[in-house]
C-alpha cells in the first residue's frame, strides 16, 4: 500500500504543489523505483498466499530479474536511467505472464484466476500504455489493480478460513456423536456379555458340576463333559472378546497361544505352534473373522478327528 500511495502520489500533479524544490531527475527515479519495486512486491504477497507454488525457481528466477532494473536506478546517470526505462516498459507484460502462471497452477479456481487475469491486465495496460502511447488506455492501471488484487484475494483467503472453520466445527460435531455411539455400543456389549456369562455361562457350569457326580466311567458321559467344557470355553472366549478393550495381538496370537496351551496341557494330544506377529497388519474386523475360524477349526479337530498331534500355523505369505 505504501508503494501504490507513492505511486499515486509521485505521478499526480499534486506533487509539484507538496515537492516544489525535488528534482525532476528525483522525480524520475522515485517513479521508476514504485514502478519496479510493484512486481517483487506483489511476488512476495503471492508467495505468502501460495508458498508452495511461488517456491518455484524458475519463478524466483524470473522476478529476480527485477533486482537489474533497481540497481539501474542507482546507478545510471539522468540519461541513461530514461532510455533503461524505456526497456522497463516491455518487462511487465512477462512479469505478468510469470505471476499468472504462478497463480493458475495455485488454484484451478474461478475466483482465484478472475484476480490473476486483473492483476496481469492492469500490469500489461501500463506497459503497453507506456510504450505505445495508446491514449485510449486508461494511464497508470497498475495501483488499481494491484489494490484489486489484494482486496479480492484477502476476501477469497478470509471466506475459505471461514468455511474450513465450519467444516472443522462440524467434524468436531460428528466426532463427539461418533465418540458416544462408540460408548453406548461399548455399554451394549458389556451388558450383552454380563448376560452370556451369568445366564449360560452359569448353567453350563452347573451341568458340568451335575456330570461330575455321575458315573466317572461312562464313556458317554466323559464325553459329554468334555463337551461341555468346551462350551464353557468357547463362553469365556466370547466374553472375554465382548469386553474386549486392547489391541490385536490380544485377538489373534494370544487366543491361539491360550487355547494351545489349553490343549496341550491335558497331555492327550500334542500342540506344536509357529506363530508369527500379523494382526497389526490388518484389520480389527479380520481378526475378529480369524479368531472365529481358527476356534471353529479347533472344535473340529477336537470333536471329530481324533487327532494326536496338532500343528498350528499363523504366517504372512510375502
Amino acid at each position: 500500500m505504501f508503494l501504490v500511495s507513492g505511486y499515486s502520489f509521485i505521478t499526480s500533479e499534486f506533487q509539484f504543489t507538496a515537492l516544489p524544490g525535488l528534482s525532476l531527475d528525483l522525480r524520475l527515479r522515485i517513479k521508476f523505483f514504485c514502478e519496479v519495486a510493484f512486481f517483487p512486491t506483489s511476488f512476495w504477497m503471492l508467495q505468502k498466499m501460495f508458498p508452495v507454488q511461488f517456491s518455484r525457481k524458475w519463478i524466483q528466477i524470473s522476478i529476480g530479474t527485477n533486482t537489474v532494473f533497481l540497481l539501474g536506478i542507482f546507478t545510471f546517470n539522468e540519461r541513461n536511467i530514461i532510455s533503461f526505462y524505456s526497456w522497463f516498459m516491455y518487462f511487465p507484460p512477462f512479469y505478468a505472464l510469470v505471476l499468472i502462471l504462478g497463480t493458475a497452477t495455485a488454484a484451478f479456481k474461478a475466483k482465484e484466476l478472475f484476480t490473476g487475469f486483473v492483476f496481469a491486465f492492469t500490469m500489461m495496460n501500463d506497459g503497453i500504455y507506456g510504450l505505445y502511447e495508446i491514449y485510449t488506455l486508461y494511464p497508470y492501471s497498475f495501483p488499481l489493480g494491484l489494490v484489486a488484487f489484494v482486496a479480492l484475494n484477502s476476501y477469497i483467503i478470509s471466506s475459505r478460513f471461514t468455511k474450513d472453520l465450519e467444516k472443522t466445527k462440524e467434524f468436531a460435531q460428528l466426532q463427539i456423536k461418533y465418540n458416544k455411539q462408540l460408548k453406548l455400543q461399548a455399554q451394549e456389549r458389556e451388558r450383552i456379555a454380563s448376560d452370556i456369562h451369568d445366564s449360560i455361562g452359569s448353567e453350563l457350569t452347573a451341568i458340568l458340576f451335575e456330570l461330575e457326580s455321575k458315573d466317572k466311567n461312562d464313556p458317554t458321559l466323559k464325553k459329554l463333559k468334555t463337551e461341555v467344557s468346551h462350551l464353557i470355553s468357547n463362553v469365556r472366549d466370547i466374553v472375554f472378546l465382548m469386553h474386549h478393550q486392547g489391541n490385536n495381538k490380544e485377538l489373534v496370537e494370544d487366543v491361539i497361544y491360550r487355547y494351545a496351551e489349553r490343549i496341550g496341557g491335558t497331555g492327550i494330544i500334542n500342540v506344536t505352534t509357529q506363530i508369527e506377529e500379523v494382526s497389526d497388519l490388518i484389520h480389527l474386523d479380520q481378526c475378529l473373522h480369524i479368531q472365529k475360524i481358527f476356534l471353529e477349526i479347533m472344535s473340529n479337530i477336537l470333536r471329530h478327528s481324533e487327532a494326536k498331534n496338532i500343528r498350528i500355523f499363523l504366517v504372512q505369505r510375502k
